[in-house]
């Protein structure tokens, strides 16, 4: 933690940002945000240039930042970002972000992930039931333990297997 504390070694990753390789701007956005956290606003501004990201990884990482900043102005920026995704043609996209919807931790996001067992792709239905399960609580409202079980259920009765299996 203390090396992103000299601003040089922060420079250096913010300038990685810029790189041309998708894996290395990924991988400085997540050391940035490993050491400075979600509620670093220079942090948010970098993020919030990285939505339009050639790379679908480096989008998903932004708006999966963006989303737990708990900022309304990142926030609603963010969640359009991810809903464009989850629309999108590509399978592999419309997966991605409800992966980033399971990172959330939030239970309350299971009523934007129920609708995703119906799509088409495999990929979208295991991608969205292993989200439903990472964000199950107990503890969370009953609506949402309804809606949960409700797409356990479906997942379950999915024909292919590793949907089933996801559950």
């Amino acid at each position: 933690n203390a090396g992103l504390a000299d601003p040089r070694v922060r420079g250096l990753c913010t300038d990685s940002l810029s790189d041309s390789d998708a894996i290395v701007r990924r991988t400085a956005l997540a050391v940035l945000e490993e050491h400075s956290g979600p509620e670093d606003l220079p942090l948010l501004a970098l993020a919030l240039d990285h939505l339009n990201d050639p790379d679908p990884d480096v989008r998903a990482r932004a708006i999966s930042l963006l989303l737990r900043s708990g900022d309304f102005y990142y926030l609603t920026t963010a969640a359009g970002s991810l809903n464009e995704m989850l629309a999108d043609s590509d399978p592999s996209l419309r997966a991605l972000a409800t992966s980033v919807l399971g990172e959330m931790g939030d239970p309350r996001v299971v009523r934007t992930l129920a609708p995703h067992l119906d799509d088409p792709s495999e990929k979208v239905r295991s991608a969205t039931t292993l989200a439903v399960a990472a964000v199950a609580s107990a503890t969370a409202p009953p609506w949402v333990r309804e809606i949960t079980l409700e797409t356990a259920r479906k997942a379950l009765a999915d024909p292919v297997e590793a949907v089933r299996l996801a559950a």
